[in-house]
């Protein structure tokens, strides 16, 4: 189908002015995926995520919520010493898991993508930050699985 200016125009997606051209306002194709992935700390995670349940049923619940929202899901890892923040650039979002204060937190300044830290909270880093709070949903989780009130800490904290 090919659309014309003006139906362009009219869903708002270019500007056009008489004598001067027409400019693009907003890309529907480029604003509505994203490249969304998550990266686990190896060196809290001992023998991979998926050799963890806790950490498996949370990056597979990550990953069918992207995945159908029609965005692109990439899974990888980092260590306490080292993060592939280059390989992150390429991503619009990176939601961290197992960033801990033996971290070194320094790398994340030098990648362009949007971070998100679940497990920790680290106060005073020199960049924005955004944490996303899941502490009570999973308190909520285990007690449904009837999961010991010690269990819930050690994982939470985990």
């Amino acid at each position: 189908m090919i659309k014309t200016l003006k139906d362009l125009e009219a869903e708002g997606v270019i500007r056009r002015h008489v004598g001067r051209g027409s400019f693009l306002m907003k890309a529907p194709w480029a604003e509505s995926h994203f490249r969304i992935g998550v990266a686990y700390n190896r060196d809290l995670v001992g023998g991979g995520i998926f050799n963890n349940e806790f950490y498996t049923k949370l990056v597979v619940s990550i990953e069918q919520a992207v995945v159908s929202g029609g965005h692109e899901f990439i899974l990888g890892s980092f260590t306490h010493y080292k993060m592939p923040v280059r390989l992150w650039d390429a991503l619009d979002v990176v939601i961290l898991v197992g960033v801990s204060p033996e971290t070194r937190v320094d790398w994340l300044s030098q990648t362009t993508c949007q971070i998100a830290i679940l497990d920790e909270l680290i106060s005073g880093l020199p960049f924005h930050s955004y944490r996303i709070e899941f502490e009570r949903d999973f308190r909520a989780m285990f007690q449904s699985q009837r999961t010991d009130d010690t269990s819930i800490s050690t994982l939470i904290q985990c």
